[in-house]
């Protein structure tokens, strides 16, 4: 599975492009951090991340929340598991409390999520006053910052701290390598 999709240059919103690079020109440290999270997601990076969610809430407007999916490994510490294990069948749900201090990703595409793990897991409780989406053009301006020629996107969701999900185990499969 692939871990990220190319980004369609051509319908990218200039103008929602144009906002956005004024706003993280004038917030160096939310550029700096975004910067920082694509490459490796960091808790401590929360603080400046989250000062972008109500900015990109109302330059999209968002009006409906896509189901949410994560892949992940349940035999490595590193990754959260929300306590699913081998036991465990397909639509067991959990309850899962975001801590204050915790930010989790996750992808609005299963195919990318399934690209990070064996167990791919979904959510559709969350609250979009919570959650950073990191949509098409601001990873295409995290791109550029980077001066990168490829451009791609996972889709991804930071969920950030106090929530309450119910986490379902959708999948699970022998995979236990990312493909990037």
């Amino acid at each position: 599975m692939p871990a990220a999709k190319d980004i369609d240059i051509s319908k990218l919103d200039n103008n929602k492009l144009k906002k956005i690079e004024l706003f993280l020109l004038n917030n160096k440290s939310v550029l700096k951090s975004l910067d920082i999270w694509i490459s490796l997601p960091d808790k401590d990076l929360s603080k400046d991340l989250k000062k972008l969610i109500p900015f990109i809430n109302k330059l999209y407007n968002f009006k409906t929340k896509p189901i949410l999916y994560r892949g992940f490994n349940a035999k490595l510490k590193y990754q959260e598991t929300f306590d699913f294990n081998s036991k465990d069948i397909i639509g067991t749900i959990k309850d899962f409390k975001v801590k204050e201090d915790m930010a989790i990703s996750f992808s609005s595409d299963n195919k990318i999520a399934e690209g990070f793990g064996n167990y791919l897991v979904k959510i559709e409780n969350y609250d979009l006053n919570k959650t950073l989406i990191l949509t098409d053009e601001l990873c295409y301006y995290i791109s550029l910052y980077r001066n990168l020629k490829h451009f791609q996107t996972q889709e991804e969701f930071i969920i950030f701290g106090e929530q309450d999900l119910k986490v379902e185990l959708v999948k699970v499969t022998n995979f236990n390598f990312f493909k990037w």
